[in-house]
């Protein structure tokens, strides 16, 4: 699988997860299971990203409700949600992955799976989070460390 395809897979399986209302890694490798998902490095990447959002889900949700300006988590369509969830996740717990690229590559799966609105939707609210979290951090627009 490529990048594009492992980042589709964890999202389908963030939105797995969160239709069937089961955050545990159990349930995430049983739907990798159901769909034929081989154990390879790509299935370690996804795994490892599926994983911390899980860990960190509750933190990760305050930061997009925070961010998301009179919207409630709830509000928030379930695909919009698990894209949110996934980038939020990069953004502070992925310091590998520049904060441009981990809010263009949701951007980009918000075109393909949201609704009409969802890219700039999903746009505004990371890069207020990422915003909030570079100068928490000193972090450039890069998503590295001045100096």
């Amino acid at each position: 699988m490529g990048r594009k395809q492992d980042r589709a897979m964890i999202l389908q399986t963030l939105y797995a997860l969160e239709v069937g209302k089961d955050f545990r890694m159990a349930a995430a490798e049983e739907f990798w299971k159901n769909h034929g998902l081989k154990k390879n490095r790509s299935r370690e990447f996804i795994a490892k990203t599926v994983a911390g959002v899980l860990d960190h889900r509750k933190e990760i949700d305050r930061s997009i409700e925070k961010h998301s300006r009179n919207w409630s988590l709830p509000r928030i369509a379930a695909v919009e949600r698990s894209i949110l969830r996934i980038g939020a996740f990069e953004i502070l717990h992925d310091p590998e992955t520049p904060v441009r690229v981990v809010i263009n590559e949701a951007v980009e799966l918000a075109k393909i799976y949201g609704g009409k609105d969802s890219s700039g939707f999903v746009n505004g609210i990371l890069d207020q989070l990422a915003r909030s979290a570079r100068s928490e951090t000193g972090e450039d627009k890069t998503g590295q460390s001045p100096g």
